[in-house]
């Protein structure tokens, strides 16, 4: 009798509503553990010389020498991305490379994000790393903070006296995942 009663506890225990509720939970968390690192929402080389789809500019030219690049040519050159639903992202960061012609500290690319779509540009900005030859400089997982629906990222030479290489975009984010709602 007493091994009954065990078993009885025991399956008890199997069908309650709040084992059910840890267990599905658990499940939820082992199974989707691959979607919790960064995935790319927008990798542009800028190599092939050509500007990708959706990708706006002025002043910037396109080519395949020395390994590929965006010529920043004018101090007015912008290079402005499409724009890009956030909402759906968290710890969203922001990966570049540039390099400039001759030599010198006369600046970095400045970085511009928007959350009108483009309307105004003063949601974040933040500096590339500051080139002082040919040799490219990397900006590696630089945090963006702008969320929504209607982000757009531009890229300026403002006022810097050397043309800027610019390549090697990446626009990368943890995807926000929503697991089942469990109730007790």
């Amino acid at each position: 009798m007493k091994i009954i009663t065990k078993l009885s506890s025991f399956q008890n225990l199997f069908l309650s509503k709040s084992f059910v509720a840890f267990f599905s939970l658990l499940m939820t968390l082992l199974f989707s553990s691959s979607s919790f690192g960064q995935v790319d929402i927008d990798n542009q080389s800028f190599r092939s010389g050509s500007i990708p789809a959706g990708w706006s500019q002025t002043d910037v030219t396109f080519t395949t020498s020395a390994s590929g690049y965006a010529n920043f040519t004018t101090s007015s050159a912008v290079l402005t991305s499409p724009i890009y639903d956030l909402s759906g992202y968290t710890n969203v960061t922001l990966s570049m490379s540039v390099a400039k012609f001759g030599t010198g500290t006369d600046g970095p690319i400045t970085v511009e994000i928007s959350n009108d779509g483009g309307s105004t540009w003063t949601a974040q900005t933040f500096n590339s790393g500051t080139p002082t030859s040919g040799t490219y400089v990397n900006t590696v997982d630089n945090p963006v903070t702008v969320t929504g629906s209607n982000v757009r990222i531009r890229f300026t030479r403002a006022e810097k006296k050397k043309k800027k290489r610019f390549r090697d975009y990446v626009l990368k984010g943890i995807v926000v995942v929503t697991g089942p709602t469990v109730t007790t």
